[in-house]
C-alpha cells in the first residue's frame, strides 16, 4: 500500500499534523508511527484518527512508500529510518 503522508514520531507535533490533515485532507491516506509502545496512547489514537494506519515501537520500511515523510524534531536526521528514506528518494 502507499501512502499520502508518512508521520515519524507522535509527540506533539506529529499528532499536530495528524490533526490538520484529518481536517484538510480527511481521505489523505496515513503512515503514522512511534519508537514508544504505548498501548493506551496507541488505543486513543487510533479511535481519534480511524482512518490512519499507526505502527508503535518501530518505524518500518512502509514509509518508503510514502509521497511526503514527515519527521519528529524528536527523531535524530541520522537515525537508520531517515537514512533510508533519504536513499530511496522520499
Amino acid at each position: 500500500m502507499s501512502y499520502d503522508y508518512c508521520i515519524l514520531g507522535l509527540g506533539i507535533t506529529g499528532t499536530a499534523v495528524l490533526d490538520y490533515i484529518a481536517r484538510h485532507e480527511p481521505q489523505a491516506r496515513v503512515l503514522a508511527g512511534d519508537l514508544k509502545d504505548d498501548p493506551v496512547a496507541a488505543q486513543n489514537l487510533r479511535e481519534k484518527y480511524p482512518n490512519a494506519v499507526f505502527e508503535f515501537g518501530k518505524h518500518s520500511h512502509a514509509a518508503l512508500e510514502s509521497s511526503l515523510v514527515i519527521k519528529s524534531p524528536g527523531l535524530p536526521s541520522k537515525s537508520a529510518i531517515i537514512e533510508k528514506i533519504k536513499n530511496h528518494g522520499v
